[in-house]
């Protein structure tokens, strides 16, 4: 089949009404590559912090692999509420899964 080169009218009509922002979203997203940065690298090692509440609002906010990686990292325990709320939402997910499969057949 032959692909039509015209624009539907509703289409032309949401791209004209949406141009100042395509074009503002395209600014935002393009990556600047000309400000300098004052970088030390001696700044961005941890000291001291409170290990707890930092596994702790990982965990608020779902972020889990990176409770992880300090865990391996900082040799911090991570305590068994977090991990339990971890199991529990991939089983969760699993279930979720398994379902969206069953209906799907």
């Amino acid at each position: 089949s032959v692909v039509s080169r015209e624009i539907k009218p509703k289409t032309k009509e949401i791209l004209i009404k949406g141009k100042k922002n395509a074009f503002l979203s395209k600014e935002l997203v393009k990556i600047k590559k000309d400000i300098e940065i004052k970088f030390e690298l001696e700044k961005c090692f941890w000291k001291n912090y409170n290990k707890e509440r930092v596994v702790d609002l990982l965990a608020k906010f779902e972020f889990h692999s990176l409770i992880n990686k300090l865990s391996n990292f900082q040799e911090i325990e991570i305590n068994d509420k977090i991990k339990k709320n971890f199991n529990n939402k991939v089983e969760l997910s699993k279930k979720n899964e398994n379902n969206r499969q069953k209906t799907l057949f």
